[in-house]
């Protein structure tokens, strides 16, 4: 069994089995097939907080890449992450934005660049362009950036295509069933999620605590996936 913590102000447990754990991280391997995550990478893991966020869980959807896996045990520690960015030849990094700001900061203070990262793969926080532009700067203009949209609560909930623009995702409809749920004040429409794959616990129409619309609600993305798809807009502060 394994409780999981959500991130809602108002404390809840999930409970869940080891098995959920890894089915879910399975779509989670997805999302990181989709973002690029070859055989030929070695990924520079910067972790993460909550159950679904756990490292064997991290560690096990990216086995499903064949990747080579580089974890850290303390993002904070800038120069130290750096010097094993460069030893051990990192090509991609995974980890929320914030994970990134200590590296990010030691090579700025150092003026220092590394060209080997092509891509990283950040939660679904929002990216700016002035941070955008910063890593570019760091770690080369060819760098791209992909997001994984998952939480402590649901595991994963969706990810990016090609052809998705800022804060726009496919659901992981083979584990979820979402719906756009109208607030009281009727300003917005918030995503809730159901998942039945939880034999302990079942999610019935749980909140996310994100504001969010529909940007192809019937599936027909160029790219060729049929999952719907919606745009984040912003995560709700009385959550």
């Amino acid at each position: 069994m394994i409780l999981c913590i959500g991130r809602a102000r108002k404390p809840r447990t999930l409970i869940g089995t080891h098995e959920e754990l890894l089915y879910n991280a399975c779509f989670d391997g997805k999302a990181y097939c989709l973002s690029g995550i070859a055989s030929d990478d070695r990924v520079l893991v910067l972790g993460g907080s909550g159950t679904y966020y756990a490292e064997y869980c991290s560690f096990y959807a990216l086995s499903r890449t064949a990747c080579t896996v580089i974890p850290i045990g303390d993002y904070k520690r800038g120069r130290e992450n750096a010097d094993i960015m460069r030893e051990l030849r990192a090509t991609a990094i995974l980890g929320p934005l914030s994970a990134l700001l200590p590296l990010l900061s030691y090579l700025e203070l150092g003026d220092l660049t590394y060209a080997g990262i092509r891509r990283i793969i950040k939660g679904a926080e929002p990216l700016s362009r002035q941070l955008r532009s910063r890593l570019a700067q760091r770690f080369g203009k060819d760098l791209s950036f992909h997001s994984v949209f998952q939480t402590p609560d649901h595991g994963a909930v969706g990810f990016q295509c090609s052809s998705c623009g800022p804060g726009e995702y496919h659901l992981h409809e083979g584990l979820i069933y979402a719906e756009l749920s109208s607030r009281n004040d009727e300003r917005a429409t918030e995503l809730v999620i159901s998942n039945l794959y939880r034999s302990r616990m079942p999610v019935v129409r749980l909140r996310t605590g994100h504001y969010a619309e529909w940007v192809d609600p019937e599936g027909t993305c160029l790219c060729g996936l049929t999952s719907r798809k919606i745009r984040i807009l912003e995560e709700l502060s009385d959550f």
